[in-house]
């Protein structure tokens, strides 16, 4: 370990409250999202707000979290109703519906 990294390390140890701040950039890479995504999901109210410096905008990596966090929990999938079957798909050119298990193919 150089010098240079131990005083980044040890500077990052002594101020633990300090949150890491990401640009476009960071979010789009750690997301796997384009830039054009990332700009329409802040449009949305729920969505974490940017922290402005000068004219380049940073999220805190913690607010991301918890974002993300909020996003699993509201969209986990509820176990189907007693009784129904999800074992039909819907064609939509032809608007009829197809049995997945059926071997006819007309």
């Amino acid at each position: 370990m150089n010098r240079k990294t131990a005083k980044t390390e040890a500077r990052a140890d002594a101020r633990p409250e300090l949150d890491e701040l990401l640009t476009i950039s960071d979010v789009c890479a750690w997301w796997k999202v384009d830039r054009a995504t990332l700009h329409r999901w802040r449009t949305r109210p729920e969505f974490p707000r940017p922290i402005v410096i000068g004219s380049s905008m940073r999220w805190s990596r913690a607010e991301l979290l918890t974002y993300l966090a909020d996003r699993r929990a509201s969209s986990a999938v509820a176990p189907a109703p007693a009784g129904i079957k999800y074992d039909r798909k819907l064609d939509l050119k032809s608007e009829r519906s197809l049995d997945c298990n059926s071997d006819d193919k007309s």
